[in-house]
């Protein structure tokens, strides 16, 4: 008997801990709209609306939920740095987390450690979940794309929530805007800023089977005008692409925004939130939350 894979015990783990109540997590099904040529998916989630924040610049002063971490919630350690455990509050199935074993702030840029955790974890999980969409088993997926993202939010003007660094892994809600112009954005060393988003940002198609090692060149090459602009920034990480958003706000008024609504995957907690969206015609939303896309600009005429 094939023992389960890593994204299997995941699903089996994930399950098992919202069904005795210790992971918050309810279906939904998402509001998909375009606005100004950019896709956005809503979906509102009540598990959302007891998540905890401790402070991002001082989170000693609150409660840290990954020393120690919960043993339930552990489903593995990709290193001798960092562990893998269970998002506890998810609008997404499955939800997963990656952070250092020992306190580093999520103020702090990653390294080769992180992005060696990440990428290793993130090839394991996909495989796993590749066997499964071979199965025809699409049930246990949950969005309408069944691949998986990675995602960083450096500090709180990213939309960070927790002080303590942690990259993420879930599914991709569909394609994201950089999947529907892939032939348009070139293969590292090459990297570009497309006219596709209301923000500045820099990306790069991954070259074949990138080591850890690769891959932290690539990222390191994407930091570097990034920070030109900020010391915030969201880090999105698929099979194909990198992407990197420089972060101006982590907020409009009450509401905030990571990395992954800035792809348009916005999770929100009632309908006031979403209803904050429209107030900024929703791409007003992102832009406010970052710099505005001077490809996009150009393209238009502006």
């Amino acid at each position: 008997m094939t023992s389960p894979s890593l994204y299997e015990r995941s699903l089996e783990r994930f399950d098992d801990l919202n069904r005795a109540g210790e992971l918050l997590y309810n279906p939904t099904e998402p509001e998909r709209i375009t606005r100004n040529g950019f896709i956005f998916r809503f979906r509102q989630s009540k598990a959302l609306t007891t998540k905890p924040l401790t402070a991002i610049h001082n989170p000693k002063t609150s409660k840290n939920p990954f020393l120690p971490p919960d043993e339930e919630f552990i489903i593995s350690r990709p290193n001798e740095s960092h562990t893998m455990i269970l998002n506890k509050f998810c609008p997404l199935r499955p939800m997963l987390l990656i952070h250092t074993n020992e306190f580093e702030s999520q103020n702090n840029d990653l390294n080769l450690s992180d992005i060696s955790a990440v990428w290793s974890t993130f090839l394991e999980l996909s495989e796993g979940l590749d066997k499964l969409n071979a199965k025809g088993r699409e049930e246990e997926m949950e969005g309408d794309d069944k691949e998986l993202m990675a995602t960083y939010g450096c500090g709180a003007d990213a939309g960070a929530s927790q002080g303590h660094k942690h990259c993420q892994i879930f599914p991709k809600d569909g394609p994201l805007w950089p999947d529907d112009v892939l032939d348009k954005i070139p293969v590292f060393p090459q990297t570009t800023t497309h006219s596709s988003p209301p923000y500045q940002h820099y990306i790069t198609r991954l070259p074949p089977s990138p080591t850890p090692e690769k891959l932290y060149e690539i990222y390191l090459a994407l930091l570097q005008p990034t920070k030109q602009h900020t010391q915030a920034y969201n880090f999105v990480l698929t099979k194909d692409w990198m992407l990197l958003i420089p972060r101006t706000k982590g907020k409009k008024g009450e509401y905030g925004v990571n990395a992954a609504g800035m792809m348009g995957m916005v999770w929100i907690k009632s309908v006031e939130e979403r209803n904050a969206w429209d107030e900024s015609d929703l791409t007003g939303f992102l832009e406010y939350c970052a710099l505005p896309n001077e490809a996009r600009k150009e393209e238009n005429g502006a």
